[in-house]
């Protein structure tokens, strides 16, 4: 599991370091932790690729909660926790969904009870995504962001809120990973996240933006599907 630690004083993001490996040892946890001593190197090229971020509310150039404010602009998955001399920062942090804070002096002890508390929130999110490879790497990709996936030949698409991704699988194999309740065939070809569905054709289904072709011998299915999603 990716966790960023971003904080400028070097002993404490150090001492943050060496709590949250402790975790990992005191309870069968692998972490890669990246320490970052300012906000602005952290945003630079800034990627969702950490589960949790332990971010410092007094940053240089950029204070922890514009910090915060960015990341939510592009990534609503990552748990954020604050890092503060004051409790009542607590309270503006629910304006970046962040799950918790961690209070200066450090105490593992009560590291450990707020860091259980993001644990279980990357728990609860890993629950509603997807393992996909693509050509680069692996990727874990939020169910409720595909409108659908569609393959052609041996390529597989998945098309999300923000992108279309190319992936190595079999639509089959990406099936067995997504609720049924959620996504249905409306075709071979293509696979359905039915939250998406805007509208219903002769022969076509609106999902988003795309109207997608609806076979003969899937319509049906298909039409009772969205009836019980509905």
């Amino acid at each position: 599991m990716n966790v960023a630690i971003v904080e400028d004083d070097n002993a404490t993001a150090l001492q943050i370091r060496e709590f949250v490996m402790q975790f990992g040892k005191d309870n069968g946890e692998q972490f890669d932790v990246s320490i970052f001593g300012d906000g602005l190197d952290f945003l630079d090229g800034y990627k969702a690729q950490y589960s949790i971020i332990l971010l410092d509310i007094e940053l240089p150039h950029s204070n922890g909660m514009e910090v915060a404010r960015k990341i939510r602009e592009t990534d609503m998955l990552s748990v954020i926790m604050f890092i503060t001399n004051l409790s009542s920062y607590a309270v503006q942090g629910y304006s970046v969904d962040a799950v918790d804070y961690v209070l200066k002096p450090l105490n593992y002890q009560s590291f450990v009870f707020r860091f259980r508390r993001a644990m279980a929130s990357v728990m609860r999110a890993d629950k509603r995504k997807i393992q996909i490879r693509s050509e680069r790497n692996l990727l874990k990709i939020d169910i409720d962001d595909i409108y659908y996936l569609e393959i052609c030949g041996h390529e597989l698409k998945i098309h999300t809120l923000r992108e279309t991704i190319e992936a190595w699988s079999s639509l089959s194999a990406v099936e067995k990973q997504l609720p049924s309740w959620q996504f249905a065939r409306c075709d071979n070809c293509y696979l359905v996240n039915l939250k998406y569905v805007r509208a219903i054709n002769k022969d076509t289904v609106v999902v988003g933006n795309s109207a997608l072709k609806i076979s003969r011998n899937r319509r049906k299915a298909f039409l009772a599907s969205l009836t019980d999603y509905v």
